[in-house]
């Protein structure tokens, strides 16, 4: 995982400027970004302004000068030239939580929640697979229905509910994750090494490559072998972006995400995953 760049720089009336990156007079684009939380130190306010210019550097190729504004809790970003708002608005946004997960296929989860978690009745039109990961689809305007018939306070110390990443035809399905231990998850964020995406001709389709830290490579193999047969999800931001089904031990530490996505969907993934997460979240102000 990339190691955020270091915040040392000029100090200003107003904040802070990283040196090196005063641009110009000329084409700009510009964003304000606040900590939605009041309790954030100056430490992690100058840590998630150096995660977020790394984003937008991985993502777009351009350097990224930003000004911590620490009274406001405030970052202004500032980009040489013209760029995708909507994209960097997501970078600078998301927190970038990724987790890997064990998951409950539709017999089980009916199982344990006894019946009160079934694809018929939760998903009338969806077709019933007790092996699968899937508990059901729906399109993204019935999820809260959904949602209103999920036992999840009962099931809070077994499982989380989870939809998948939807990026086109407007449905989404619904995962059931398997928490184990303190967090929950397998492996984290935190244990990725390196990502590339790759891919993207009719021969090849888009995947992107993980590699773990070698002092995970263990418990990896470990939960492949555990799950052979079965889905790993694999869980961004909240979001199910792909849940493979293991069919070999995997020795290497290494993963591969596909999924219906496009080549600069599979970069904005990997600049997220890449550069780390943000220690809380934020929202933009212009």
């Amino acid at each position: 995982m990339r190691t955020v760049k270091n915040i040392l720089g000029i100090i200003l009336l107003t904040g802070m400027l990283l040196p090196g990156f005063i641009f110009k007079a000329g084409a700009q684009t510009k964003f304000l970004v606040q900590a939605t939380t009041t309790s954030i130190t100056n430490e992690d306010l100058a840590r998630s302004a150096g995660i977020m210019a790394n984003r937008i550097e991985s993502f777009t190729g351009k350097k990224t000068a930003f000004t911590l504004l620490y009274e406001s809790r405030q970052v202004q970003f500032v980009m040489k030239g013209k760029t995708d708002r909507s994209i960097v608005e997501k970078l600078i946004s998301h927190r970038g939580i990724l987790g890997f997960y064990e998951t409950y296929d539709q017999n089980s989860i009916a199982e344990i929640s006894k019946n009160k978690v079934q694809a018929v009745s939760l998903f009338p039109k969806s077709v019933a697979n007790g092996n699968s990961a899937r508990i059901g689809c729906c399109q993204i305007k019935d999820r809260e229905g959904v949602e209103r018939q999920l036992p999840e306070e009962e099931l809070e110390h077994l499982c989380r509910f989870a939809w998948s990443e939807n990026f086109r035809d407007g449905e989404t399905c619904l995962y059931a994750l398997r928490l184990l231990g303190e967090g929950g998850f397998i492996l984290s964020g935190r244990d990725v090494e390196k990502v590339n995406a790759e891919g993207g001709s009719k021969t090849h389709p888009i995947l992107i490559n993980l590699d773990f830290r070698e002092e995970a490579y263990n418990t990896w193999a470990e939960a492949t072998r555990r799950n052979m047969d079965h889905s790993i999800a694999i869980v961004l931001d909240g979001e199910v972006i792909s849940a493979p089904v293991v069919k070999s031990v995997i020795e290497g530490g290494n993963c591969q995400i596909s999924g219906d996505f496009s080549m600069p969907e599979a970069q904005y993934m990997v600049a997220l995953i890449l550069n780390g997460e943000l220690p809380c979240e934020f929202q933009i102000v212009r």
